[in-house]
């Protein structure tokens, strides 16, 4: 939906769609709309606690008991990504939708592969032909040729067939690879009535695409018939006066360093999250951050040439009796290396490390057990 100047960033806008192809799914569902819906419903909560720090996904029942997120709200929501499609069908078992990606060289590689597939086919059909003329000129005056006539062929065409149709057969199952991508794409752009209680099976009345009624501000987005709304919700997500998205950036930056975030529970800015323990200092990486122009490596920068992030880790008894728990920031907290920082230290003091960035997780032929 985004303009691009090339193939390689049109390829760019579409991989990052992903997003939302990814997730728990249970594929084997025999109830489609019931999938269907519990894909949006995935969709929802992780859009709300990953950027707006805040869980919807009670609200696909009842309206939330703490936070004012409303029934409709969550359906005004759920319209957005209904009417994007992610998957290639809802049937058991469902598939995600994928772009496919080519390049110069894979489309170069396909039509080299579809001549030689013509090629061979055009071999096979020379020598039926052939066959038939040799066999109906052998026939007596009066007889009629039979309907299927390979039977009848001689030994020593009945062989060349084999030979070539086991090519052909080789060349199938040679198809080049054409790159491709999980990603999202437009579905028909619709509303979506209220589910009662959840439930697909008792709707109640449709509900217009919008965004959470608390969230409206003056700059709240318009959504039309003509499609999802996904780049008008992204649009609201990132506009500089959102009271949250920045927000919740920041502190999951803060916390990938620390441990602990500046709000301690980044999924949950809601009445039942935590405050936050230093508000001041959020608010002005937040500021730093939006004039940035979102620029994670801007922030990354800030937070670790920061003489917080530079502390020791071992203060004094003085520092530890003041700041027990390290409310304040007074030290740098020790944490444990994760199974991945495990890894890696292993393998490069050992010289095994691949720095090569970039490439394929998994190779093409190996997808199946994915499947």
């Amino acid at each position: 939906m985004l303009p691009y100047a090339d193939s390689d960033e049109h390829y760019r806008h579409l991989i990052a769609t992903g997003f939302l192809s990814l997730g728990a799914k249970v594929l084997a569902e025999v109830d489609e709309t019931k999938m269907q819906m519990d894909i949006v419903d995935e969709q929802i909560d992780t859009l709300g606690r990953a950027f707006l720090g805040m869980t919807f996904g009670c609200a696909r029942c009842h309206d939330h008991k703490f936070d004012p997120i409303g029934t409709a709200d969550y359906y005004g929501l759920a319209g957005i990504f209904k009417s994007t499609r992610t998957m290639e069908n809802f049937t058991k078992v469902a598939r995600w939708y994928e772009n496919p990606l080519p390049t110069p060289e894979s489309e170069a590689a396909a039509a080299a592969h579809a001549a030689r597939l013509a090629e061979k086919q055009a071999e096979i059909a020379a020598v039926i032909a052939a066959a038939d003329k040799q066999l109906e000129a052998a026939m007596t005056a009066g007889e009629t040729v039979p309907e299927k006539k390979e039977p009848l062929y001689p030994e020593a065409t009945k062989a060349e067939l084999k030979k070539l149709r086991d090519e052909l057969k080789t060349l199938e199952n040679a198809v080049p690879e054409t790159p491709s991508a999980m990603g999202a794409k437009d579905d028909t752009p619709a509303d979506v009535p209220v589910h009662i209680r959840g439930s697909h099976l008792k709707l109640g009345d449709v509900v217009p695409r919008h965004v959470p009624t608390v969230m409206h501000g003056p700059a709240a987005p318009k959504f039309t018939t003509q499609a999802s709304g996904r780049l008008e919700l992204a649009h609201w997500l990132v506009d500089p006066q959102h009271p949250l998205t920045a927000r919740v950036i920041v502190n999951r930056v803060w916390r990938w360093h620390f441990g602990r975030g500046l709000v301690p529970s980044p999924d949950n800015f809601g009445l039942l999250g935590d405050a936050p323990t230093h508000p001041e200092l959020l608010d002005w990486l937040v500021h730093r951050f939006i004039e940035s122009g979102w620029s994670l490596k801007s922030l990354h920068r800030e937070i670790l040439l920061s003489n917080t992030y530079r502390q020791s880790s071992h203060p004094d008894a003085r520092t530890v009796e003041l700041d027990l728990e390290n409310r304040l920031w007074s030290r740098f907290p020790i944490r444990r290396l994760e199974a991945e920082e495990l890894r890696d230290a292993l393998l490069a003091v050992s010289g095994q490390l691949d720095l090569q960035p970039g490439g394929p997780v998994l190779t093409v032929k190996n997808r199946g057990y994915l499947f």
